[in-house]
């Protein structure tokens, strides 16, 4: 009898200025220890500043804020919970991320050996034996997780004796040509959460995005950084066709290639969004994974789609290669839960499709065993893994 079981599947953002010298800190420091200074812009971060003032108060040895506006009650929350330790306090009217960044890095250059950057709406989240490492390298990266499975990798400290400056006027990086040293920082996680920050409040956050990157483009056209993120700004205003012009073209731009694989994927999910043909789309996953083949997510959809097209033997001969390409060290956007799982279950998917129930019956309990699968889609695993079994007991006997 034959057995047709389809596990679940999921397919898966002018000045003026004060200072504030608190108290003394009561922590006593070991004389050769780095000593580490929080660095932060912000504005109207009245609803996140202390949880992630919290998540790293106990790691650094300095502060300094500059605010660029706040209306709320950001700044008597940071100068209430930042008061044992020494810090600093700026007011400064707006510009831009690169130049406010400068200005709030400017400050901070001699405070300490090094510089933590985090947002506000961000919180670092530490292992229970994590231990900061001996400081001796330039810069220091850190991995930042999303709540939706994302994740990415960026700057998280750097050695303050060297000249480093920001650049861009959005979605900036803080570059220096001296820095020849990088480290990941293990043991510890940006939390990125966002909902319920500043600049997260204005539901035309997005398009306003958008309208700052077209502007930056028109005076740097060859910024293949601005043109990357026109499309994700388009993207994530739900913009689509505007998106896909943008990433199609930061496609053409060639350079980084994590840019560029992310470009032309985005272009194709966004194509299946808008319901395009599914040879489009077949062909525009293939190009996105030629460019980074150490990256899945492609091939999770090519899957599902040659699995409509009931091409039941390639789909399952991706899968069965697919699941063997680790979780890349990529530091652009990694969709975890399909790295992790939902390639899995593609691939339950395909070989009992094909015929090779006892492959996408082990598949189906691999999913199980790890901890990042919800309680809800454990469920639906279950409930399709009793009834292969039943029906491969019922052909056994």
């Amino acid at each position: 009898m034959e057995v047709f079981v389809v596990f679940f599947r999921i397919i898966f953002l002018t000045l003026f200025t004060f200072s504030i010298f608190a108290k003394t800190n009561q922590k006593k420091f070991d004389s050769n220890k780095k000593t580490i200074c929080l660095n932060m812009i912000v504005k109207n971060e009245a609803k996140a500043i202390e949880r992630c003032l919290a998540s790293v108060k106990d790691k650094i040895d300095y502060w300094v804020i500059v605010d660029t506006g706040s209306t709320d009650q950001t700044q008597a929350i940071i100068k209430k919970f930042m008061k044992d330790i020494p810090g600093e306090l700026h007011q400064s009217d707006w510009v831009n991320f690169e130049y406010n960044r400068n200005e709030a890095l400017k400050y901070a250059k001699a405070k300490a050996d090094y510089v933590l950057f985090i947002d506000a709406d961000e919180q670092w989240v530490f292992e229970k034996d994590f231990h900061m490492p001996t400081l001796d390298k330039d810069c220091y990266i850190i991995e930042v997780k999303e709540a939706t499975g994302f994740s990415y990798k960026r700057v998280g400290m750097i050695n303050n004796r060297l000249n480093w400056a920001w650049k861009g006027v959005l979605h900036e990086d803080v570059l220096c040509k001296e820095a020849k040293t990088i480290e990941l920082l293990k043991g510890v996680y940006n939390y990125s959460i966002t909902q319920d920050g500043g600049r997260c409040q204005d539901p035309n956050k997005y398009l306003k995005d958008a309208k700052i990157l077209e502007e930056a483009l028109l005076k740097e056209p060859d910024n293949s950084r601005y043109q990357f993120y026109l499309g994700q700004s388009y993207a994530n205003a739900n913009h689509k066709e505007k998106a896909i012009e943008a990433y199609l073209k930061r496609a053409s731009m060639g350079g980084c290639s994590q840019e560029t694989f992310w470009s032309l994927y985005s272009a194709t999910r966004l194509s299946q969004d808008l319901n395009k043909s599914d040879e489009e789309l077949i062909k525009g996953y293939w190009q996105a994974y030629q460019v980074r083949p150490v990256r899945v997510e492609p091939l999770y959809h090519l899957i599902a789609l040659y699995l409509k097209q009931k091409n039941y033997p390639l789909a399952y001969m991706i899968a069965k290669h697919a699941i063997t390409i680790p979780i890349p060290d990529d530091f652009m956007f990694v969709d975890r839960n399909i790295h992790e799982w939902g390639i899995v279950l593609m691939f339950a998917d395909a070989a009992c499709l094909f015929g090779r129930y006892h492959e996408g019956l082990q598949a189906g309990k691999k999913c199980l065993e790890n901890p990042s699968v919800s309680l809800e889609v454990k469920k639906i695993i279950e409930k399709n893994i009793m009834i292969l079994e039943e029906k491969l007991n019922q052909k056994a006997s």
